[in-house]
């Protein structure tokens, strides 16, 4: 029997395959965190665990717990694990990109791409504010409109075939990306990431967050874009320079956004974002895509990464493959 330390978001009764597997399950009292000081309580339960699921061991609680063969994550997102210090040690940092996950973000972002254009914040305060709509609240249609994509990963690629026929035109800058993806796709190729910024009507983030990516998108990009045109980012906020973005929203450099994730998480209550104009910007807090379903399809996923783990396999949602060496001369030649 091994030892799972689970995040206690989830019902402890959805923790029943471990069990059945015949491992013992304790719910942490928390998430854990990635930097930073860490409780007794909880550096005290993770000293003897096999596998962390759902919970954020800083460096400290990972190299006193001599067992701990892995952090699975129950969403995509590893930025708030310690990737790092995890290989470092021969740990294993998974995460659980269900269909139900990457399905979700590019519904959402599909969707606030609607919002945008359609002026839906403005239509919607010209009611409750207003009494009634009015001339100047008309937007504008998506078809015969140019939609850029920065990415071409998997949710970027459900934007894509989701506007398929709707007469959009989508160009993407994705330059490690084979052709053949963007020809089934049918998507143009940029040349750059200026030519994206420049051209499109509709910018859409969908990087992940890497020392590459990190503020890859600032005063340059953006005062590249026309200023009838709008920006949207679902995948993370350190990939645009806040502080440019909110001067170019608040001087209409460009015409509105929608934002649902940010440089720093939860968006502090004195972030200048908050006081911009509602009826141009879209704020949601990392959760347009969160769906009963995307929750249980990220459980079910890292519940089979977990699994194969405990049974000395390695599961094809290993996020560190640098790991995997040591890993098994700790775990699998004892095993």
């Amino acid at each position: 029997m091994m030892k799972v330390l689970a995040g206690s978001r989830a019902r402890p009764e959805e923790y029943e395959p471990l069990r059945q597997a015949g491992h013992e399950v304790v719910l942490a009292p928390f998430g854990g965190a990635r930097r930073g000081p860490i409780s007794d309580e909880l550096l005290t339960i993770s000293r003897d665990a096999d596998l962390a699921l759902g919970v954020n061991l800083p460096r400290r609680a990972m190299a006193e717990a001599p067992r701990l063969r892995a952090l699975v994550t129950t969403s995509i997102g590893i930025e708030r694990v310690d990737v790092e210090s995890a290989t470092d040690l021969g740990i294993l940092v998974c995460n659980s990109p269900s269909p139900e996950n990457f399905n979700g973000v590019a519904e959402a972002t599909v969707g606030l791409l609607i919002a945008l254009s359609l002026g839906l914040k403005r239509k919607e305060a010209s009611l409750r504010v207003r009494g009634w709509g009015q001339d100047s609240d008309r937007g504008g249609l998506l078809m015969g409109r140019t939609l850029g994509l920065v990415g071409l990963g998997r949710i970027a690629a459900g934007v894509a075939q989701r506007l398929q026929d709707w007469g959009v035109r989508l160009i993407a800058y994705s330059p490690r990306t084979p052709q053949e993806r963007f020809e089934s796709l049918k998507v143009e190729r940029a040349e750059s990431l200026d030519d994206v910024f420049r051209d499109s009507d509709f910018v859409s983030i969908h990087v992940v967050a890497t020392p590459e990516t990190r503020n890859l998108i600032g005063e340059r990009q953006l005062r590249l874009m026309k200023p009838t045109a709008y920006l949207v980012n679902t995948s993370r906020g350190q990939v645009i320079e806040e502080a440019a973005l909110e001067v170019a929203l608040r001087e209409k450099w460009i015409a509105g956004a929608a934002l649902d994730v940010f440089a720093e998480e939860p968006l502090a209550l004195e972030s200048p974002l908050r006081d911009l104009d509602p009826e141009r910007v879209i704020l949601t807090p990392h959760a347009m895509s969160h769906t009963w379903e995307s929750r249980a399809g990220g459980l079910r996923m890292a519940m089979e990464s977990a699994l194969l783990i405990l049974s000395g396999e390695a599961p094809g949602t290993v996020v560190n493959p640098a790991a995997l060496p040591l890993w098994r001369e700790r775990f699998i030649a004892v095993a």
